[in-house]
């Protein structure tokens, strides 16, 4: 009978000595995730809330130039 009504009372709590390392480091993760993400991606993050693309950007590396090779002079090296 006394567990029946045992959700009314307040529990023991406290904090095991271990937590205090495990937030430590959980908090430290989130802040270097966040400064890392922020370093890849500021350039978008200065583009989006000024407006204005960076004069010095870089050109996109995954974008390829198409190239026309003549079958002319290819036959003409042989």
């Amino acid at each position: 009978m006394p567990h029946l009504f045992s959700f009314l009372t307040k529990p023991v709590q406290h904090i095991d000595l271990g937590s205090g390392r495990w937030i430590y480091t959980i908090i430290l993760g989130v802040i270097f995730g966040l400064g890392i993400s922020i370093r890849v991606y500021w350039k978008d993050i200065k583009k989006f809330f000024t407006g204005k693309e960076d004069a010095n950007a870089e050109s996109d590396p995954t974008e390829t130039d198409t190239i026309v090779i003549d079958s002319t002079d290819v036959k003409n090296k042989e």
